[in-house]
């Protein structure tokens, strides 16, 4: 099939999708691909036709083809809904507001040259203070001392979840973003779901499983899309890559003893994250016995479960069975986790990634 017919019929399934997530109701468009110059997409009301720009698709992933998708179905908002010819002034702002349309895509056309949807925010003398004490003590958590590794680890978790506890108390709006991990995978692992389930009970962020389209196959993959401050998302993304990183280091060391088959593996590797997280839940309940950490725990962050709804309006809540895995494999691999500590990875220039603190406004 030719690609740009392949990646308009897609384009249509997900203004259908869109429409039905919001609860909307507009008049079908036409949609078509071509060359835009300097803009990304236009909404023409005279023809009815949704343009996005050839360049793209072919030079962007599809998450930000989603947001401009939904940038211009605001400006048909506009016309259908509001009967207004308007460009950008309030009732297009009120339409992204219908449509979670992500704060970065709600810029006129001629802002959005490049697709950054993170952005930089300036950090307080105070955040930069707190940051340099934690990469000081996740230097000392690389230490061959197990024991004034783990210290320094514990210490990293108090200061983490202070810092967070601190906003809600105060009643201090934050700065919602999401990033998108992408696995190339048909399918997720059972490992892979158990570290998410330590992005969101551990790095106060929310994980999202999802497929997502692959405009140059003309497929769908498995994605994983994190939600939160623009510094939690980074550090959960950073904890992700460092639990497979270091997973598949593990498993490569341990399946030299022996050829090892793929159910091992994949057991093996449950196992590691699996130890991984009993460490981390212990030492929570053992935050949970001070005020700070009890408050936390109680006070939910409703903000960003406001952020999370107007994302995924319809969102479903699926969970995966236990599946069976082999015990001796297993239980060497949990051996490993428990073991496994959180190497320096905060504040890195060249990646951005491993931020701890939440920024204030």
């Amino acid at each position: 099939m030719d690609l740009h017919k392949a990646w308009t019929l897609q384009l249509y399934e997900d203004y259908l999708q869109i429409l039905y997530a919001y609860k909307i109701k507009l008049k079908k468009p036409v949609i078509e691909i071509r060359p835009l110059g300097n803009r990304w997409g236009q909404w023409d009301p005279e023809t009815r036709t949704l343009t996005f720009s050839n360049l793209l698709i072919e030079k962007h992933s599809w998450n930000l083809v989603l947001e401009i998708l939904k940038h211009e179905i605001a400006h048909q908002y506009v016309t259908d809904i509001f009967g207004s010819d308007e460009s950008h002034g309030p009732l297009f702002k009120e339409a992204c507001e219908k449509l979670g349309v992500a704060d970065w895509a709600r810029k006129a056309e001629s802002e959005l040259k490049t697709l950054k949807p993170l952005g930089e925010v300036h950090k307080t003398e105070e955040e930069n203070r707190l940051l340099n004490r934690v990469e000081k003590l996740l230097a000392l958590a690389t230490s061959t001392n197990e024991h004034e590794a783990l210290q320094a680890m514990q210490k990293v978790q108090e200061i983490y979840t202070k810092y967070n506890f601190d906003p809600i108390e105060n009643k201090k709006r934050a700065q919602y973003i999401s990033t998108i991990i992408f696995t190339q995978k048909k399918r997720l692992e059972r490992y892979q779901y158990v570290i998410c389930s330590i992005l969101s009970e551990h790095f106060f962020v929310e994980v999202i499983h999802a497929s997502l389209y692959e405009a140059k196959k003309t497929t769908e993959y498995k994605v994983i899309e994190l939600l939160g401050t623009k510094e939690n998302v980074q550090m959960a993304e950073y904890v992700y890559h460092f639990l497979i990183n270091q997973t598949e280091i593990f498993w490569n060391g341990y399946k030299k003893e022996r050829n090892k088959n793929p159910r091992a593996r994949r057991s093996f590797c449950l196992g590691v994250v699996s130890g991984f997280r009993d460490k981390l839940d212990k030492h929570r309940d053992q935050l949970i016995r001070s005020d700070i950490a009890m408050a936390l725990v109680v006070k939910q962050d409703k903000e960003l479960e406001g952020f999370v709804k107007t994302r995924y309006p319809r969102l479903v809540k699926i969970h995966h069975g236990a599946r069976v895995h082999e015990a001796l494999h297993y239980n060497a691999g949990k051996s490993r986790g428990a073991s496994l500590i959180l190497h320096k990875g905060v504040s890195q220039a060249a990646q951005s990634l491993g931020r701890l603190l939440k920024s204030k406004n």
